[in-house]
């Protein structure tokens, strides 16, 4: 198995309806169609099948595109190519790749559809939060904190947010 990392897809809504794995399938595919034509690399030709899990998903807002960053878990299903030369193809044209180790493989256990569901888990649904006794704080509204409360809505508890630092437009002034 082969792990793709950082691997920056330009950010669309349109394709926010698929799955993850469908979009990072189709745009993965998509970048090795451009070296198909090299007789390099007989194996694009012949078409190259792999089943992908998502391992990490983020969105990289630094630049004025936004772009959508993935780390995935590659199985190759083609007979014939082998992991090592793929990956050297991979980093050949720009594509951050590696080998997974046992470790990481057993770690992951990603393509056994029984345990798939089991590393997701809804905190609200366990009733652990159910009680109205506590609420989650957070205190500022920068990156950390907006993430945080996205995580905790996500999940059904409703944070209070406090913002300490002077208006956006003071700050402006005082740099």
């Amino acid at each position: 198995m082969i792990i793709v990392y950082d691997f920056k897809i330009p950010a669309n809504d349109a394709e926010r309806s698929e799955k993850d794995e469908d979009f990072f399938t189709g745009c993965f595919t998509g970048y090795l169609k451009k070296y198909a034509s090299d007789k390099s690399y007989p194996f694009l030709k012949s078409g190259l099948s792999f089943d992908v899990k998502i391992l990490k998903k983020s969105v990289d807002l630094r630049q004025k595109e936004q772009k959508r960053v993935f780390k995935a878990l590659i199985k190759l299903n083609t007979a014939g190519v082998a992991e090592d030369g793929f990956i050297n193809f991979l980093n050949k044209i720009g594509v951050k790749a590696k080998k997974a180790d046992n470790g990481e493989e057993s770690r992951f256990n990603l393509f056994n559809e029984e345990n798939a569901g089991a590393k997701t888990k809804n905190i609200a649904k366990s009733g652990k939060y159910n009680n109205a006794q506590y609420n989650a704080l957070i205190v500022g509204m920068g990156p950390a904190g907006i993430f945080a409360a996205l995580y905790l809505l996500e999940n059904g508890i409703k944070p209070i947010i406090i913002e300490k630092g002077k208006r956006v437009e003071d700050r402006i002034k005082d740099a």
